[in-house]
């Protein structure tokens, strides 16, 4: 679904990624990785049971809280405005610990790979391009700061507005990408 990455190779105290996937056969669930230098997630189950089902044909909001503050980050899940699953800890494959600011440029994909994953067999090829993601999208918003229950259960099926040199409208809204329009 995204692929956010710094360049930086992944044995290295400056690598960072942010990845959001969904795996052929485990449709009830996506997989998130979230690294910084050897510290983070690697790909975590959200929700940790599964029981999600992605491929009902039906439009879905999802959104994804990063909690990094602290020694033991945390993952917060929704659906549709409606939080599903909070205080996912950092399971099995990431070295448990804070994690720090990620710097470099950085460069995202979204629906298919920006890099090969670290760990996979193909890691020094490049694999830019490939997991190409079958489905649709609607929008996609990138926040710089955490958002909380209120903010997300009330405009996940509205469309909000971005700052101007007058209005400081939302400013911490990084990215926002309207695909149907």
């Amino acid at each position: 679904v995204l692929d956010v990455w710094n360049g930086m190779s992944s044995g290295s105290s400056d690598y960072g990624r942010v990845r959001v996937q969904i795996n052929s056969g485990s449709e009830d669930r996506f997989y998130v990785t979230m690294m910084s230098g050897t510290k983070g997630f690697y790909e975590q189950s959200i929700p940790t049971t599964g029981n999600l089902s992605l491929i009902d044909a039906a439009w879905h909001q999802y959104a994804f809280v990063f909690n990094t503050s602290g020694s033991a980050p945390t993952i917060d899940f929704y659906r549709d405005g409606v939080c599903i699953e909070t205080q996912i800890p950092q399971g099995a494959g990431a070295d448990a610990g804070e994690i720090s600011v990620v710097t470099g440029s950085l460069i995202a994909n979204m629906g298919a790979l920006r890099a090969s994953p670290s760990g996979n067999a193909y890691h020094e090829v490049s694999m830019e391009g490939y997991g190409k993601l079958s489905a649709s999208l609607d929008e996609f918003r990138f926040w710089k700061e955490s958002r909380n229950s209120e903010d997300i259960g009330r405009f996940w099926f509205t469309h909000i507005n971005g700052g101007t040199d007058k209005y400081d409208e939302n400013k911490s809204l990084g990215g926002y990408f309207k695909f149907n329009e």
